[in-house]
């Protein structure tokens, strides 16, 4: 049985970014869960043995993401992810007949709930915490989960992400 966060009357914010080490053919995956208030509830990195076109790889962080916040629990109300087009193929449900279908079939299967969720575009350098994640995911052998908390190495980002 998943464990659950989610705090009454809050809503979720859910971030993603993916990172590449061309040179050691790895792609990083870094996803943090916060709250109304940009508490940390969850993160992730997960590292993937492979390089991949920079769509697929958003496409797969996010789908990667998703199915974190699924099995931890979470009821995500905002997923933010810095790529327009990948938003809009999701929104739209365009682009299923394409080489990322069976990503962005996965997506829609995973979103699909009464609460609807709402994919957003944000900006990289508005993501820092997702950024700092996936970096750090390309210099690990194994994925690494966290909830109610985070790796020392991105506290700074995350207080400073903090809304007021």
């Amino acid at each position: 049985m998943p464990l659950t966060f989610v705090r009454t009357g809050s809503r979720l914010l859910w971030e993603s970014l993916a990172a590449f080490d061309r040179q050691c053919g790895r792609t990083g995956i870094g996803v943090v869960v916060r709250d109304s208030e940009g508490e940390v509830l969850g993160c992730c990195s997960q590292n993937l043995e492979t390089i991949m076109s920079s769509k697929a790889a958003h496409l797969l962080a996010i789908q990667k993401g998703i199915q974190f916040w699924v099995d931890c629990g979470f009821l995500i109300f905002v997923l933010e992810v810095d790529d327009a087009k990948v938003i809009d193929w999701i929104n739209s449900g365009s682009h299923l007949d394409s080489e990322f279908g069976a990503i962005l079939q996965e997506i829609t299967i995973l979103t699909e709930g009464p609460d609807g969720q709402l994919f957003r575009y944000t900006t990289k350098t508005s993501n820092k915490t997702a950024q700092g994640l996936s970096n750090y995911a390309l210099g690990i052998t194994e994925d690494m989960y966290w909830l109610e908390e985070f790796p020392i190495c991105i506290a700074r980002v995350i207080e400073s992400e903090k809304p007021g």
